[in-house]
């Protein structure tokens, strides 16, 4: 499953170690432990489409309890700067 929805995308080919949302001049990164984190890449890569998408594993990983870090900044220069960069990964 490559995309999910019209502002979200999921699988791309982006070296980072955590997660991360643009919202107007604000940008939130979201540090996961890295065991979360590999079990969510695993549950993406395993999910080829919605009809064929394990719900139950789903519901374990939304519901495990796990300690995250974020880090919220407010730069509007940033923001946009991030917002066209990470443009190139959806279709036009």
């Amino acid at each position: 499953m490559n995309k999910v929805g019209k502002q979200c995308q999921t699988g791309s080919k982006i070296a980072l170690d955590h997660d991360y949302i643009i919202r107007g001049d604000h940008i939130c990164n979201i540090y996961y432990p890295a065991d979360f984190w590999k079990d969510v890449e695993k549950f993406y890569h395993d999910t080829k489409s919605f009809e064929k998408m394990d719900y139950k594993r789903l519901t374990e990983l939304v519901n495990r309890k796990v300690k995250i870090q974020i880090i919220i900044v407010r730069n509007k220069e940033l923001a946009d700067e991030m917002r066209e960069k990470t443009s190139t990964f959806f279709e036009k």
